[in-house]
């Protein structure tokens, strides 16, 4: 069976340009926007199961991330906090596929999906359901993890691989990393997490150990912010 692999979840709920944390209890997603520690909003969607995963993005380019859940090959995407789905997106194999990625690849302001199939990354830009970028990057299934952030602050996402306490970045997709950040004890900790924290345009790494958040803002490696939030361990996935 599978599960949603991460159990916190990061976006910009409010618009202000700064990422921030959210948990998912079921089909609760507690959400907070000013660092505070304490959800301010608390979102239901989809089944909450564990054959759901969900994912999150800026689906309608308002400066908001909201919701998805994948069921099989189809993403349903909410768009207004209602908890109702407003696009369904079919995309890829559904349970075959590597992973699921989200990322805005084109900088138009909306987010949208990828598939990855061993190195390879199809992006789709346009929402049609074919893809419009293919970018090899790194090993595969042999890599730690894939991650997705707005490295060098430029509006277009790209992509990262984590290999123990290393995140080679890229920044201009063509396949070679541009950045090697160290951060955090690499395959000790419990989640490697992706985010704007500071609203500088750049996004940058946080680690979680258990219910902290470590959110390095200037990719010095060292942690700039100390969130405490949810039960760490204890979350739902």
């Amino acid at each position: 069976m599978r599960r949603d692999k991460t159990r916190y979840k990061v976006g910009d709920w409010d618009g202000d340009g700064r990422d921030n944390l959210a948990v998912r209890r079921g089909n609760h997603v507690l959400k907070d926007i000013n660092f505070d520690g304490v959800h301010d909003f608390d979102q239901g969607y989809g089944g909450g199961g564990p054959e759901d995963e969900y994912l999150v993005g800026d689906w309608d380019g308002d400066g908001r991330d909201n919701l998805a859940v994948r069921r099989g090959n189809h993403v349903l995407m909410d768009i207004n906090f209602d908890g109702v789905h407003d696009l369904d997106q079919g995309y890829g194999n559904g349970d075959d596929e590597d992973e699921y990625l989200v990322g805005d690849w084109d900088g138009d302001g909306r987010d949208n999906l990828a598939v990855r199939r061993g190195n390879h990354v199809l992006m789709d830009i346009n929402f049609d359901g074919v893809h419009d970028i293919d970018q090899g990057y790194g090993n595969g299934n042999d890599e730690d993890e894939y991650l997705v952030g707005d490295w060098d602050g430029d509006g277009r996402d790209n992509l990262a691989v984590r290999r123990g306490n290393h995140v080679l970045m890229d920044i201009n997709f063509d396949g070679v990393h541009d950045i090697d950040q160290g951060y955090g004890n690499g395959n000790m900790e419990d989640e490697y997490l992706v985010g704007d924290w500071d609203g500088d345009g750049r996004d940058n790494l946080a680690v979680r150990r258990k219910n902290h958040v470590l959110m390095d803002t200037n990719f010095d490696g060292v942690h700039d912010i100390d969130q405490g939030y949810g039960n760490g361990n204890l979350e739902d996935q």
